[in-house]
């Protein structure tokens, strides 16, 4: 797979968008490249985020990819289960000033969880936020 260009994860954010927006996020385990995230919305989709080094990737399917769960989870999945599980995605934006960084919002009335996946080669990171509403 090729690394995405800009103009590619704009397309894939809003189709992201048009997919997700408003479903809730079920779980959320670890393989050995990354995270998968299982949302529900009317069926269940997996949103992959692939933190290859050199090549990282996105990706939305159908499909029940559990067989891929490591044992041992990552930290930030232990995170992000106690803080973003059963929220619902608000958007998918593309952070033009910071170039390819994708931003996930999930929340509800009383939390909102932000999460930045940095698709730069070389420098890809996930970078999570969680905050309390009053």
């Amino acid at each position: 797979m090729v690394v995405l260009n800009q103009l590619e994860l704009e397309s894939l954010a809003q189709w992201v968008n048009d997919e997700l927006s408003g479903a809730q996020l079920q779980q959320i385990f670890s393989f050995n490249e990354g995270l998968v995230f299982v949302f529900y919305k009317f069926k269940t989709y997996s949103l992959v985020l692939d933190l290859q080094m050199t090549r990282p990737w996105i990706y939305l399917t159908e499909a029940n990819l559990s067989f891929m769960k490591k044992k041992t989870p990552w930290p930030v999945q232990v995170f992000l289960t106690s803080h973003a599980e059963n929220l619902r995605l608000n958007e998918v934006l593309v952070q033009h000033e910071y170039g390819r960084v994708l931003k996930f919002s999930l929340g509800n009335a009383h939390k909102v969880v932000t999460l930045q996946f940095i698709m730069i080669p070389k420098m890809v990171n996930l970078i999570v936020e969680s905050e309390i509403r009053y």
